[in-house]
């Protein structure tokens, strides 16, 4: 009896770590890679490139640990400014990794889309 419990209870972890991969990839895909066309526009820094996208891996991994991501485009780039404020001592960001997250959110943020 106890090895049929210790079976069940492997077969239900095994599911239940493949259901919540697949859920957060599937929240990932959603967000969009950065582009150096769009990085060019927003910034003539060199480095900024792979600083968006490294804000992007960094978006996924810190926000996506407690809550569903929010699509950048869903808010203008001051909205942002005003989440990550709030946001940033409960995910234990740093500073470096908030100037990351924050162009990686302005690139893609209502404001410089022209959805405003």
């Amino acid at each position: 009896m106890n090895l049929m419990k210790n079976y069940t209870l492997i077969i239900f972890v095994t599911v239940f770590i493949f259901a919540s991969a697949h859920i957060l990839n599937s929240c990932a895909s959603s967000v969009p890679y950065p582009t150096q066309e769009m990085v060019r526009n927003y910034s003539t820094e060199a480095a900024a490139f792979d600083d968006a996208v490294a804000g992007r891996e960094l978006y996924v991994k810190k926000c996506s640990g407690c809550h569903s991501l929010y699509v950048p485009q869903q808010y203008t780039a001051s909205a942002w400014d005003s989440i990550l404020l709030v946001m940033n001592p409960k995910a234990k960001v740093s500073h470096d990794e908030s100037s990351k997250i924050r162009l990686y959110l302005s690139l893609y943020s209502r404001s410089l889309n022209g959805t405003n």
